[in-house]
């Protein structure tokens, strides 16, 4: 009765045929590619001195060569570290003690200026922040779980913060240059595409709004790039930031 059954089962299960797939065939030297811009670091697997001696006659092991057996790529953690900045006060010894100068002279070593006021954040974590997030799609809320398995209780609004004063301090003069640049071309190519924001004062969350990106050709030197946020798809955004351009523009429908 159980032999029947499996019997029909599988007179009734239908064939379906697999697409076969290509695995590229890996040529001689490939290994070597991946690994030859890395940093490499020598591990030397050698004897002790008690290995070293001979157990039959007691001589000395004398190192006759020496081979490559194998190659590892080894990841190191990221990790964070609190560099604490202390400024040294100085005094002229002899200053304020004689006629050549009756006052101290206190002088203070110089202390490099902080990428944000106020702030504990380093031009190194903003950048990681900001490479996760707009490079690697990696929302703030992933990357305070991050930070916090890693010791730090970075919260998502303090990094969103850092987002916003860094690029209206450092990166907004770049933009504005870069800007000022771009019209100087004699090409200029422009095209916009739907963006969705969330949160938007005066518009529901399903509607859309654009991001456009303006940008040289290839034939004049490297290219600048530049992407413009807009609430609408007119036209007149397109003017307003090419104001001043004199060239050829070209743009789709």
């Amino acid at each position: 009765m159980f032999g029947e059954t499996c019997d029909e089962i599988l007179d009734e299960s239908k064939v379906i045929n697999i697409k076969e797939h290509k695995r590229p065939v890996r040529k001689k030297g490939d290994r070597e590619k991946l690994i030859k811009t890395l940093p490499h670091e020598i591990v030397e697997c050698v004897l002790n001195d008690e290995e070293a001696l001979c157990k039959i006659c007691g001589s000395d092991l004398k190192v006759i060569g020496k081979k490559k057996v194998r190659s590892e790529m080894e990841y190191i953690p990221a990790k964070l570290i609190i560099k604490d900045y202390v400024q040294y006060v100085y005094k002229y010894v002899e200053c304020g003690k004689n006629n050549a100068n009756p006052y101290d002279a206190i002088y203070c070593a110089p202390v490099p200026s902080p990428v944000l006021t106020h702030s504990v954040a380093s031009s190194s974590i903003i950048s990681w922040i900001m490479y996760q997030k707009y490079m690697m799609s990696m929302p703030l809320y992933r990357q305070e779980k991050d930070f916090k398995r890693m010791g730090a209780e970075l919260k998502r609004d303090m990094m969103a913060n850092w987002m916003i004063r860094s690029s209206e301090y450092w990166l907004k003069p770049l933009y504005e240059l870069m800007h000022k640049q771009l019209l100087k071309f004699s090409i200029i190519m422009s095209d916009e595409t739907t963006w969705q924001v969330n949160k938007e004062k005066g518009k529901k969350a399903s509607s859309k709004s654009y991001i456009w990106i303006h940008r040289t050709g290839n034939c004049e030197g490297p290219p600048v790039i530049l992407y413009q946020y807009t609430r609408s798809r007119s036209g007149d955004h397109a003017k307003a930031f090419l104001d001043g351009f004199n060239g050829y523009h070209v743009s789709d429908a």
